[in-house]
């Protein structure tokens, strides 16, 4: 066979189609979260600024219309292509004359390369002519603007990903301008090859998850008197004694293959020491009596418990439960039904002539059927609904309450065999051919989607809740669902050594970071004349590379009001401009202008509640009534004399309470499985301390750092804050 020479290329959207379990599990989707998210969360819903609403600005929306694309084609789901039709239309109608398009509050690049990639996947399946001047108009402005705009984050790691339009449009167009503009993408974005090339894992995986394992030998057994126990007592601290096994547990921990300062047993003594002696500090100064400390360590202890509380056979039954709740709901509304059907589509606000044109058309194609066409051919050449066409017409399983009326109506009155006169529903006309009929799939074919749904749903969750409360119910005597995970957990560690040492780690390094916090990080960030003396020993470290100017943006509609804001700034102290400048006032008494009227304070809204209880006066609020890790909107309105001003715009804070925290700065660390990833401290220093002190890594930054770890607690200080974190 001879070699070929053309290279791969990305098939279209729709070239490739679904069938068997890879349906079932896309029809799921369309059924489910996916398909209903926009009821369920705000950010992608019509309140998303991407729809014209007042929401959430950034990537979501783009990220949402991306998977809907496919998910809709590819299903061909009517009420889901009719969802992104309206995405399409709102997006297309906020471009303006330079070629920049989306919510107008955000300029960053990222969730416009997000969204031509499914605007391109909506053109590949749809073959809608608007979409290539668009792309193109768009591309231009990046052109335009790409050397005094650029990318940062999240556009100069993934910007690469706007070059299949790139490339499909220069293969239609022959635009040499696109070529100029990859040159450009290129060198304003994350160099990605240097990367590759430095790698520094390049050993087997198993070199960096193997464990160190010590032998004490002779030298630890002689420091005892105990050495015959089972676990015996290696030392004493301030009068508490430390078995063997803690001791081990934490020095093989801290002296793995990953680790950076190994040490030997006697130096590691010490490093031990120090940290049990600052651990029994902060239990003198009564930190683990506390409510939030208490909380905290039951939060991460239960996360090890309370999987011990369900098995695969209460797994089990909760998907038998939701399997014959399934059953039963379609089964009793008329079962499956498997239709085709040939659309002539018609707009509701057709003419007559229009709508006589299209009962004519759907009226010769039901002839040609009755005198023995065939339906999947005449579909493939005549159907308007170009995703089903393809398929013949086929609108695979469908069941109540997923179609529109009239076309569901005339389905589940139909026998299989039979073929339907034009009907007409909202979309058109429509000649229908039901194919099959039957009740719900026989459990075995589902149950792998049901286990599915109970893991992404959080349903075990709820599962294991359940469990622990009927054993608290009913035990005798009766007790609490606190008591049954308190009494788990005793048996659990009793029973696992490496489980108790890990729950203990826990405890002491929760303490050990209060402690801490307490007297060094948190008084050194207060000592005022320490960190002046600091700066002032370090001023050259500090000294700006490029100018900083302070000032504040303001937008104006026409280019005369320029010199007008210039003018009515003229001789005001800068503190005083944005009162100055305030332009949208409700609630104020007809002719008052802004210098009429007296500032007495801000209010801030969290998700529309205000949370001030007075007026704040400053210029910084801090909001201490969070309880739970979520992303949060405020905004601020300023209060006068003749009331209160509108809102300010939208801002999004993304807070985690407990183990992962955030700080201003825009440096996150996470946690995916035994990896801490460090992000936000792009070139600046990251150092992962065990909770003994232990050095664990030091290295410098790269836009996304991960760090291998055995689970445990670890202290990460990153761009000047100290996080703690749990690794399960």
């Amino acid at each position: 066979m001879a070699e070929s020479k053309e290279k791969l290329q990305k098939l279209p959207l729709g070239e490739i189609k679904p069938m068997g379990w890879l349906k079932r599990e896309l029809e799921l989707q369309a059924t489910g979260l996916t398909g209903r998210l926009d009821e369920l969360w705000d950010d992608v819903s019509k309140k998303s600024a991407w729809l014209g609403g007042h929401g959430e600005a950034w990537e979501r929306g783009p990220y949402y219309l991306d998977g809907l694309v496919s998910l809709a084609y590819l299903l061909d789901d009517r009420r889901l292509i009719d969802r992104v039709g309206l995405w399409i239309e709102k997006i297309l109608s906020s471009v303006d004359a330079s070629g920049f398009f989306g919510p107008a509050r955000t300029v960053d690049w990222w969730p416009r390369i997000l969204a031509l990639r499914a605007l391109w996947s909506y053109y590949e399946v749809t073959g809608d002519k608007q979409i290539p001047p668009f792309v193109r108009n768009f591309f231009k402005y990046e052109f335009n603007n790409l050397d005094e705009q650029p990318f940062y984050v999240w556009a100069a790691a993934r910007s690469f990903e706007q070059f299949i339009p790139m490339k499909r449009l220069f293969d239609e167009t022959g635009d040499e301008m696109i070529n100029q503009l990859v040159d450009k993408i290129v060198d304003g974005s994350y160099d990605w090859f240097s990367v590759y090339e430095k790698f520094r894992y390049k050993k087997p995986a198993s070199t960096y998850l193997s464990r160190g394992i010590i032998n004490f030998g002779a030298k630890v057994a002689a420091t005892t008197a105990s050495a015959q126990t089972a676990d015996p007592t290696i030392m004493t601290i301030n009068g508490k004694a430390v078995p063997r096994s803690e001791f081990e547990y934490s020095y093989n921990k801290n002296n793995s293959e990953t680790v950076v300062d190994k040490k030997s047993v006697d130096e590691y003594i010490d490093l031990f020491v120090n940290y049990k002696l600052k651990v029994m500090a902060a239990e003198e100064a009564g930190i683990d009596t506390t409510k939030a400390f208490r909380d905290e360590f039951r939060m991460y202890r239960d996360q090890q418990i309370r999987p011990s509380f369900i098995n695969d056979n209460d797994v089990e039954r909760e998907a038998r439960t939701i399997y014959e709740d399934t059953r039963k709901r379609i089964d009793g509304n008329g079962g499956l039904v498997r239709p085709r059907h040939i659309l002539v589509s018609l707009k509701q606000n057709a003419t007559k002539a229009q709508s006589d044109s299209a009962l004519v058309r759907a009226d010769s194609i039901y002839n040609a059927l009755i005198k023995g066409a065939d339906f999947a051919e005449l579909a493939q050449r005549c159907s308007d609904d170009k995703g089903s066409a393809r398929r013949g017409g086929d609108l695979s399983w469908v069941q109540r309450g997923y179609m529109v009326k009239e076309f569901e109506d005339a389905i589940f009155a139909m026998k299989p065999g039979e073929i339907s006169k034009p009907i007409l529903s909202p979309f058109g006309y429509h000649i229908i051919k039901v194919e099959a009929k039957q009740n719900f799939f026989p459990y075995d074919t589902v149950r792998a989607d049901i286990h599915r749904f109970i893991e992404s749903r959080g349903l075990r969750e709820r599962i294991i809740s359940q469990n622990i409360d009927s054993i608290a119910k009913h035990s005798v005597p009766q007790c609490t669902p606190e008591d049954i995970l308190n009494r788990r957990a005793d048996e659990m560690t009793a029973a696992d050594p490496a489980l108790k040492n890990l729950i203990r780690e826990y405890h002491d390094g929760l303490l050990l970071y209060e402690i801490s916090n307490r007297t060094v990080w948190d008084k050194a960030a207060k000592d005022e004349k320490g960190l002046a003396a600091y700066f002032k020993k370090n001023r050259k470290r500090y000294k700006w590379e490029q100018p900083r100017f302070k000032g504040i943006a303001y937008w104006v509609k026409q280019e005369g009001d320029v010199e007008a804001v210039k003018k009515s700034l003229k001789n005001i102290p800068f503190e005083k401009w944005a009162e100055r400048l305030l332009d949208d006032i409700k609630f104020v008494e007809a002719g008052s202008k802004p210098e009429d009227l007296q500032l007495n304070g801000y209010n801030v809204y969290r998700d529309g509640k205000k949370v001030n209880k007075s007026l704040v006066s400053g210029e910084k609020f801090t909001d201490n009534t969070l309880t739970e890790s979520a992303k949060y909107g405020y905004v601020v309105t300023a209060v006068y004399d003749k009331g209160e001003s509108l809102a300010s715009n939208l801002a999004e804070v993304e807070v985690t309470v407990g183990i992962n925290d955030i700080n201003a700065a825009g440096v996150n660390v996470s946690v995916e499985k035994n990896t801490l990833v460090v992000t936000g401290a792009m070139g600046k220093t990251v150092t992962v301390y065990a909770a003994d002190g232990a050095l664990v890594a030091q290295r410098t930054a790269g836009f996304a750092e991960r760090i291998s770890v055995v689970r445990g607690m670890y202290i990460v200080k990153a761009a000047g804050v100290t996080y703690k974190v749990l690794v399960k």
